[in-house]
């Protein structure tokens, strides 16, 4: 009974620590979350979201099975006395999280670009970059905190994760309200917050490796045979894989989430994907209980908006670059000649208020003339008396009417509109063919 006592104390001990630690990173991560929300935009949340959902995935594939695995194997050896085969199924292991971690690290910080696209959240960029650390620092952290439990010693592990969350904590806060307040915007202030959580791992690992070079400063001689190391990482494979594939699901899940919400939001209402991560990230916010269903319509209406992009580059392929030039009567077609290599010029200015003055029509005129424009477009709500006397002046045809609005019987979507509005160019400024 005696002999089982001590064992049976530091199992509730280590509970115990466990357990406080976690309501105490529970706690910070709270202090953290309500600030961020006063600091960061809707945006800048599925910013930040999309990143730590990439990074999630690829933290569990990592490490998913790994600690536990390495935990149950130092244990055993441990409890055998073999201190030579404890510290070579660590050694090997660490090897093994250090490949790992740097295949995510790389995948994040070598591709943060295609990884945002994928996800339809191409402002995700810096966010992604800057958790690209994270993924590998917590690899090696991951395998000490495995060692340390294997020995029933839990203290290291509850506190290099309470330094985590200090750091994301202090830092993520200070970087993300110095992005807003200087003007780098919310893609950058996202990335800022998430960067804490990057420094936080690096210093959790820190503090493991102090904690571990100590720890090993005091144990004893062993004399025992460690087993042949493929042996070895046969048995951690075995035992990790398994809780791998199964933590990997809920990770894959939310990816795929997260990549259909932005599809279906911009299906379902027409929205650009700026508006789109917007829209997303405020009814997430609204809704919680309902995040996954607006994580999956997003990517679906992504999708969409990409097939609808590439097929308007198909139809708009054949007009010469020299003829790319969009006359409107108001600046509403801005986002649409830079998505597509035009040159947008306004007669009237923004709005519709806004009807400009003889002195601004005439240099308007003048540019026209110069620029060789060869059909002026007018808005499908709006008089399109001055772009018809312009037309007469400069000799040129007035293109069907334009759909800026949805109001038109035809373009009553955002997907129709945008069809009509291709069509009704590339009819006007696409060469005549020859008879």
């Amino acid at each position: 009974m005696s002999a089982s006592t001590p064992k049976k104390n530091s199992f509730f001990g280590g509970a115990a620590i466990l357990t406080a630690g976690i309501i105490i990173v529970k706690l910070i991560g709270a202090l953290y979350k309500v600030p961020l929300g006063n600091i960061l935009t809707d945006a800048g949340f599925a910013d930040f979201n999309t990143a730590y959902d990439i990074y999630s995935l690829l933290i569990i594939i990592s490490t998913g099975g790994l600690p536990v695995a390495l935990s149950k194997m130092v244990s055993e050896a441990n409890a055998l006395g073999r201190g030579n085969q404890v510290h070579k199924v660590f050694q090997l292991a660490v090897v093994a999280f250090c490949i790992l971690g740097t295949i995510s690290f790389l995948i994040m910080a070598v591709f943060p670009r295609q990884l945002a696209d994928a996800m339809h959240n191409s402002h995700s960029y810096w966010s992604i970059l800057a958790l690209a650390p994270a993924v590998f620092f917590i690899c090696p952290m991951s395998a000490l905190r495995g060692y340390f439990q294997g020995h029933s010693l839990m203290t290291p592990t509850a506190v290099s994760q309470i330094i985590e969350a200090l750091c994301k904590l202090g830092v993520g806060l200070a970087l993300a309200s110095f992005a807003m307040k200087s003007g780098a915007g919310e893609s950058l202030a996202a990335a800022g917050a998430i960067l804490g959580v990057s420094l936080g791992c690096l210093l959790g690992m820190v503090y493991m490796l102090f904690c571990y070079k100590g720890h090993r400063a005091h144990l004893r001689p062993s004399k025992d045979v460690p087993g042949d190391s493929r042996e070895i990482l046969r048995t951690l494979a075995k035992l990790a894989i398994p809780i791998t594939i199964g933590s990997s699901i809920i990770a894959a899940t939310n990816i795929l989430d997260s990549a259909i919400l932005m599809d279906r939001l911009q299906e379902a209402l027409g929205l650009t994907e700026d508006a789109a991560r917007t829209l997303a990230a405020t009814l997430t916010r609204l809704d919680p209980a309902h995040e996954q269903d607006y994580k999956a319509g997003l990517s679906r209406w992504n999708r969409k908006m990409d097939q609808l992009s590439s097929w308007a580059r198909k139809e708009l392929a054949d007009i010469p670059e020299t003829d790319r030039i969009l006359v409107t009567g108001h600046a509403a077609m801005n986002h649409f000649c830079r998505e597509f290599g035009f040159r947008s010029i306004s007669i009237q200015g923004i709005s519709r208020e806004d009807e400009g003055n003889s002195f601004q029509l005439a240099s308007t005129l003048k540019k026209l003339r110069s620029a060789g424009v060869k059909a002026l477009f007018p808005e499908y709500s709006s008089n399109p008396k001055s772009l018809t006397e312009i037309a007469k002046s400069l000799n040129i045809p007035v293109a069907r009417p334009i759909n800026t609005d949805g109001l038109a019987p035809e373009g009553h979507t955002f997907e129709s509109m945008f069809r009509q509005n291709t069509g009704i160019i590339k009819e006007a400024l696409s060469p005549s063919p020859r008879p």
